[in-house]
């Protein structure tokens, strides 16, 4: 429905840049509600390292491949924003029961995971740190717990609500939730995974930042608790399903770091990592850029040697196998910065992924010829013949069944 609003239409054309500038506006206005549920200021009182704290919500590296989506990326950051809007309305009131906060956390869950549920720890993680702060200022503990408890109440009805009505599975993945037998066990594997990511794709000097405000968090919380310094400390933890949920996580003990009283170091970190995050941004534009000249020369070259081949009345139905890789210039600077690696889209491989033979399939509109899409040919390698071997593919053929081995 919003996408029908958004388009004038219920066909999708490109408004590019529209959507991205939507979604950036979306993460904005996400990051400023971050520092006014965490720190109770007024956005006139926001100071300098407020917003640089802020800066890896919305200028996320992971979260980079979200902007480049054109048609899906409002939905994505509006995710983002729908996990932290109900936080706005919670009153800590001993005499308020905070139902505006319940239903409003209900419907909000039930947005997010209607909307993108990559960011379905990004709730769960604000309740943590909400709870701390609030153990760390001394208020009263049965209050705490009973914001726990009806944060909690209130995120599960909104995730039943998701299962009963709207939970479905799509052509690459499982929007559904775990059973309770499989909570742990699958948890494990699924987190092992996830911070695998993080450790391949960070830069060593990023992952070393990083750590350093990790610490300077526990020192904040500690030497900033008016509780007893024996019992202050609780580790932070998080459940992001999605990777971008690891740097929305740093913004959130970045923000409650730099507004510490022995805050120096944590302020000096959150400018390293920003402005890194600002410069891989800038890059992964640029090689995005790149990467697609490349992959549209491939395509050229491909289409041109399938010229060669003539049908008999008949439509060729192709599959590709294999990738275009990235050209050299891509290649010098992934290595220097890894998460790009995973960033970048191939945008020319093998057909059992979508996006990788979707351009070629639909847009060049080539006359007697079929790319399969999410299928093969039920033709193995062996019984096809090699018809033509060049430096950038080889092609082989049975019939009308022809097979490209991208190189």
């Amino acid at each position: 429905f919003l996408s029908i609003f958004l388009h004038n239409s219920k066909y999708l054309s490109d408004v590019s840049p529209f959507t991205t500038i939507i979604s950036v506006s979306i993460m904005s206005i996400s990051s400023i509600m971050i520092i006014k549920i965490l720190t109770e200021k007024e956005l006139k009182e926001f100071k300098w390292y407020d917003i640089a704290a802020a800066l890896p919500i919305g200028m996320n590296p992971y979260f980079l491949q979200c902007y480049s989506f054109k048609f899906d990326s409002p939905y994505m950051a509006l995710s983002v924003l729908f996990s932290i809007i109900p936080f706005l309305f919670y009153k800590k009131d001993k005499n308020n029961k905070n139902k505006e906060y319940i239903i409003i956390s209900i419907i909000f869950t039930f947005l997010m995971c209607a909307s993108y549920q990559a960011s379905s720890g990004i709730y769960p993680m604000i309740v943590i740190s909400m709870a701390l702060i609030m153990f760390n200022n001394m208020e009263d503990k049965n209050e705490i717990l009973k914001f726990i408890i009806k944060s909690c109440i209130s995120y599960g009805v909104g995730l039943i609500l998701f299962k009963l009505t709207l939970i479905g599975k799509t052509y690459y993945l499982d929007s559904g939730l775990l059973s309770i037998k499989d909570i742990i066990p699958k948890s494990f594997v699924h987190y092992k995974t996830y911070y695998s990511y993080v450790l391949n794709d960070f830069k060593l000097n990023w992952l070393i930042c990083i750590f350093i405000l990790i610490l300077s968090f526990v020192v904040t919380i500690i030497t900033n608790s008016k509780q007893k310094k024996l019992i202050a400390f609780t580790s932070p933890i998080f459940g992001p399903r999605a990777l971008y949920g690891f740097c929305i996580f740093i913004g959130i003990i970045a923000i409650i770091s730099v507004n510490g009283e022995k805050s120096f170091v944590s302020k000096l970190m959150i400018i390293f990592i920003s402005y890194s995050f600002f410069i891989t941004s800038l890059i992964y534009g640029n090689l995005a850029n790149i990467q697609e000249k490349y992959s549209d020369f491939r395509t050229e070259v491909l289409l041109n040697d399938l010229n060669e081949f003539q049908p008999n009345n008949e439509i060729l139905k192709i599959d590709l196998s294999g990738t275009i890789g990235q050209p050299l210039a891509v290649q010098r600077v992934t290595k220097e910065i890894p998460i790009l690696n995973r960033l970048l889209p191939v945008s020319l491989g093998d057909n059992s992924v979508r996006f990788n033979v979707y351009k070629i399939a639909t847009f060049y509109n080539v006359p007697n010829i079929e790319f399969n899409i999410d299928k093969k040919n039920d033709v193995s390698r062996k019984e096809m013949k090699l018809v033509k071997r060049t430096r950038y593919h080889d092609i082989y053929q049975k019939d009308k069944y022809i097979l490209i081995i991208l190189k």
